[in-house]
């Protein structure tokens, strides 16, 4: 039997990550009266190798690139 935790853990950030692309430059922020920023999200994805990160990915993003 595996443990799919570690690919569930991948699924999401990556679902976090596919989110944030598709948002990026659509929501501004007021900080302070005259003062806007846009949102943005910067993740990275530090794993082992053969941890299944493009897998994750590419199934992640693919609707992206439709």
């Amino acid at each position: 039997m595996t443990d799919a935790r570690p690919t569930a853990r991948r699924r999401e950030t990556t679902r976090l990550a596919a989110l944030s692309t598709a948002a990026g430059g659509r929501v501004n922020v007021q900080v302070r009266p005259g003062w806007t920023e846009q949102t943005n999200l910067y993740l990275v994805c530090a794993m082992p190798p053969a941890s299944r990160k493009s897998d994750v990915f590419a199934a992640m993003t693919a609707p992206i690139y439709r």
